[in-house]
């Protein structure tokens, strides 16, 4: 099942402020103008239905409650470490996505909370392609190494091979200082 539902947005780009009401968005967290991010943020509210799926972390280790998360995230990432309790799948489940931000040039601080919609799907890089739920090295410089069985295909982690493009929803928050793209 696809998502499907609305996006209520005020986009706002230099002078320009563009409300819409538009078909659910998917693939962008950020207000948007024809299809584009909008420069200085805005405003957007999305509600709809989507097919819920999501690895569920082993919370009770202590390692993903320290302060610096990111040198234990080989271990501890249930997207990408192999290191999960279970896949949680829900067929039809709630949208709701709030986001909030303004700003200009390189500072432009806001918040989103909610459900967003994701696809699994291989991505090119320069050496191989990637799946978006493959076992991969994660490195401070964010160069992460993604590994591979011998024969070239993708070592897997929470998903299957015939998981390849679908799309679903799951939740995900952030508070940040700067919400600029790059």
């Amino acid at each position: 099942m696809k998502s499907i539902g609305l996006t209520f947005q005020i986009a706002i780009d230099g002078w320009k402020i563009k409300p819409s009401i538009i078909k659910l968005i998917s693939g962008t967290i950020r207000p948007t103008i024809n299809g584009v991010t909008a420069k200085n943020g805005g405003i957007r509210f999305d509600i709809g239905l989507g097919k819920f799926r999501a690895p569920i972390p082993k919370f009770w280790k202590w390692q993903m409650y320290v302060p610096d998360y990111i040198t234990r995230e080989s271990n501890t990432n249930p997207w990408n470490s192999g290191n999960y309790w279970f896949v949680m799948d829900i067929p039809i489940f709630p949208i709701l996505y709030f986001f909030l931000a303004y700003g200009i040039k390189n500072f432009k601080p806001g918040f989103y909370i909610g459900m967003k919609s994701y696809q699994i799907e291989q991505r090119p890089t320069p050496a191989n392609y990637v799946v978006e739920c493959q076992l991969k090295e994660f490195k401070l410089d964010k160069q992460d190494i993604f590994l591979f069985n011998d024969d070239g295909t993708p070592i897997l982690t929470w998903c299957k091979q015939s998981d390849l493009g679908k799309q679903y929803i799951t939740t995900t928050a952030s508070i940040r200082s700067n919400m600029i793209d790059g």
